[in-house]
């Protein structure tokens, strides 16, 4: 009886995934159904659309450059802002000058080295001086005499929608893209597995039909997979892998056993 060669543990998820189809490719060609395992064979193929999710990740951060532009677009109302409050000071209007005093202060000391702080704490601060004008009375009302009521506005909706991506960006983010690689590999590990063992059975209960075409066919798809990792194991490439050890059985040795 033709034994399969196991795939070595720790395969990457592109080659894993290429192994999953070729196999089933080489499977279809020798004709399942007149091998007597087109029930496990068809079982397999239900799974080929986990195998196309075995690709290459986009490793940059998603809406980083959304999120840029919104706090550019803030901080470009907020210095003319803080140019015209400064202008006015310089004007002997004794009527305003509280009023401008109390706004540009309260600007200035919020916004002040706004662009050199982390996205983190350009979030906070933007956040703290917009909550501050709705809790003091005093501060709106220096604000609605100066004329600057719909200036702030500008902020607060570009504000609210900076919020929006934010909070989208951290959604993407806490999606765990490697535990789902794993999950996947694991269960294209498991049809496989479940696909030999019915070819090894069919040879005990079909002799009369010759399965060593297809299992020679099979090793070999495996032997390339497993000869294209070699160079970056030597190379001591980080590895995304089943975490799984080889199978102590003949049947259950194809690939790594979780």
């Amino acid at each position: 009886m033709e034994n399969f060669i196991p795939l070595v543990s720790k395969t990457k998820k592109i080659e894993f995934g290429r192994a999953f189809v070729n196999c089933l490719g080489v499977v279809e060609i020798h004709n399942p159904e007149k091998l007597q395992i087109s029930s496990a064979y068809e079982s397999a193929k239900k799974a080929l659309p986990l195998a196309a999710e075995l690709k290459v990740i986009n490793l940059k951060k998603p809406l980083t450059k959304e999120q840029k532009s919104g706090l550019s677009t803030i901080r470009k109302t907020i210095k003319p802002l803080l140019s015209h409050l400064n202008s006015l000071k310089k004007m002997p209007d004794a009527e305003k000058s509280a009023d401008v005093t109390r706004v540009y202060d309260y600007v200035d000391l919020h916004m002040r080295g706004l662009s050199r702080a982390n996205v983190y704490k350009q979030f906070a601060l933007i956040t703290n001086m917009l909550n501050g004008i709705d809790e003091q009375p005093e501060l709106k009302a220096s604000i609605q005499t100066l004329n600057l009521t719909a200036t702030f506005e500008v902020i607060r909706k570009d504000k609210e929608t900076l919020d929006v991506i934010y909070n989208e960006r951290r959604r993407a983010l806490s999606e765990n893209q490697k535990a789902r690689t794993i999950q996947i590999k694991r269960t294209l590990y498991f049809h496989l597995r479940q696909l030999s063992s019915a070819i090894e059975l069919a040879q005990i209960e079909h002799p009369e039909l010759d399965y060593t075409p297809l299992i020679n066919e099979w090793n070999k798809e495996v032997e390339q997979c497993n000869t294209s990792r070699k160079p970056r194991v030597a190379s001591g490439e980080s590895e995304e892998s089943l975490e799984t050890a080889v199978g102590s059985s003949e049947s259950d040795n194809m690939i790594p056993v979780d």
